[in-house]
């Protein structure tokens, strides 16, 4: 992915000039004329595949991909910046999920540990005291840690999504919610669920 902005359109220079140079291997003009341009041609109509689907049983036999027209993910930065202002800087253990865990590495700065199992309080403590510190617990499971009390959703969020196939292009949208648990651990591994923020305020 990472070189996929060179190797993308290397391709399609290397398959240009490699049509080129085919086309001049043929014997009269008119038929290097012919090949070139329809080699011309296929440079300019192929790449747009990639961005228009024709499926002629569909209800819109002709359409594009809805990355073209729309931004994807929108809603998850906000939801980044909510999850990072719940406990600033604290570590996080993230806990029953892998998703987002590289961004909040990245977004929080803050050290993160990923538990896809559920976590006991000794776990917990333990992962406290290799820190020394008491760390953050983001889930979006109840069963997911030892709460002190029932937790409550501190983060609500929706994320537009592409809606993806195994084949074809993405031609429509999804809203996904994402409700986050989050609490602190304290000394003997138990996690204090934290209120949500609004709740806080009007507390």
């Amino acid at each position: 992915r990472r070189f996929e902005p060179m190797a993308i359109p290397g391709f399609l220079v290397a398959a240009a000039v490699a049509a080129w140079a085919a086309a001049g291997a043929l014997r009269t003009l008119r038929a290097r004329r012919l090949a070139r341009g329809w080699s011309a041609a296929a440079m300019l109509v192929l790449p747009l595949s990639t961005w228009l689907a024709i499926t002629p049983d569909a209800e819109y036999p002709v359409s594009s991909a809805v990355n073209v027209t729309t931004r994807e993910m929108v809603g998850a930065r906000a939801m980044l910046d909510e999850l990072c202002g719940l406990a600033p800087g604290r570590p996080i253990v993230l806990v029953g999920t892998h998703e987002l865990y590289g961004s909040l590495r990245v977004q929080c700065d803050v050290p993160v540990v990923l538990a896809l199992a559920d976590q006991s309080a000794e776990d917990l403590e333990a992962i406290a005291a290799a820190w020394g510190a008491q760390p953050l617990v983001l889930t979006r499971s109840e069963d997911a840690a030892p709460w002190t009390e029932a937790p409550s959703v501190v983060v609500d969020a929706s994320v537009l999504h592409s809606a993806y196939t195994l084949e074809g292009l993405p031609r429509s949208t999804y809203h996904r919610t994402y409700r986050w648990l989050a609490g602190v651990v304290e000394d003997d591994g138990g996690v204090a669920p934290l209120a949500a923020p609004s709740a806080a305020a009007g507390g």
